[in-house]
């Protein structure tokens, strides 16, 4: 058995190794202790890193927010001045409406006035013509034979002038309804009421050069009527574009009326003379159409001689 004292001398080396492992592990507990607060520091460091990033991002946020607001109130500004503009746009529209309006009034007014003293001009040297020729033959034989070599060359001078008064009214007639510039024209539907317009009507006269007519009846295709061939409807591609009419003669049947004119439009044909008795219409503004309606030429005849 071992003694006491031996007893207490285990005892002192266990109580020693037991501090110096305390000891120890303080010192280990102490380190990473240590160890854990400088990675703690480091994660907060981090994290404070990271909210001044998210701090960054939110300003830029805030940053892109005030630039679209600014954007937005410009693109309002924008609008506002476009709306103000088409209201200019609107208003100068309404204007040149009415610029035209007061041009063809005055430029009517001017016609007129032109018209009256040209007339007038050619009633005078009418009158004066017949005067003069009245006076002559009024007069005794021996008188007239005496007068006769002055008398005839003052009736020359006066045919004269009025020849050149008839002249010029010719011409400026022609020149305001545009006779003078030989548009081209074609007829299309050559049956009986196109027939008769290019045999009877005087295209030439009116200034338009007739150049073709088209019709789908194979006994007309290919024919002349008053020295103008007549072709197939499916020439009106090949032929329109080529030759550049600037009218169409409209003498087809009301159910094929409205088409053909799309198709002539489509083609460059902006006139029409329209005696297919369906009010046509286009959506270009450079298209004209005239109508013509003899049931109202007949209603006209027919007030006239119940109201005289």
């Amino acid at each position: 058995m071992l003694e006491q004292k031996d007893l207490q001398a285990i005892d002192e080396i266990i109580q020693k190794r037991i501090g110096e492992s305390e000891e120890r592990t303080n010192q280990r507990f102490e380190e990473m202790q240590a160890q854990m607060d400088r990675r703690f520091e480091a994660v907060d460091k981090r994290f404070e890193a990271v909210d001044k990033r998210f701090e960054s991002i939110d300003n830029r946020f805030e940053a892109i927010d005030k630039r679209l607001d600014t954007m937005d109130a410009r693109f309002d500004a924008m609008d506002n001045r476009l709306d103000a503009m088409d209201m200019r746009f609107d208003a100068m529209d309404n204007r040149l409406d009415e610029m035209k309006g007061d041009i063809w009034q005055s430029v009517s007014v001017m016609m007129d006035a032109k018209f009256d003293k040209l007339f007038h001009l050619l009633a005078e040297n009418q009158q004066i013509l017949q005067e003069k020729m009245d006076r002559i033959l009024g007069e005794k034989l021996p008188e007239r034979v005496e007068k006769t070599e002055g008398d005839v060359q003052v009736l020359k001078v006066a045919v004269r002038h009025l020849n050149q008064d008839v002249e010029e009214l010719r011409a400026e007639i022609g020149h305001i309804l545009g006779v003078d510039e030989r548009h081209r024209i074609i007829v299309v539907g050559a049956g009986n009421l196109g027939r008769a317009l290019m045999q009877n009507f005087h295209f030439k006269d009116a200034g338009f050069l007739l150049e073709a007519a088209f019709d789908v009846s194979p006994a007309l295709v290919g024919s002349q009527i008053a020295g103008v061939p007549v072709l197939d409807m499916s020439e009106l591609e090949r032929f329109v574009p080529a030759h550049r009419p600037d009218v169409a003669v409209l003498t087809v049947p009301q159910s094929a009326a409205q088409p053909t004119a799309d198709r002539l439009i489509d083609l460059g044909v902006r006139g029409f003379w329209n005696f297919t008795n369906v009010e046509l219409t286009s959506g270009i503004s450079s298209v004209r159409f005239e109508d013509v309606h003899f049931a109202d030429s007949l209603l006209t005849l027919s007030y006239r001689i119940t109201v005289r």
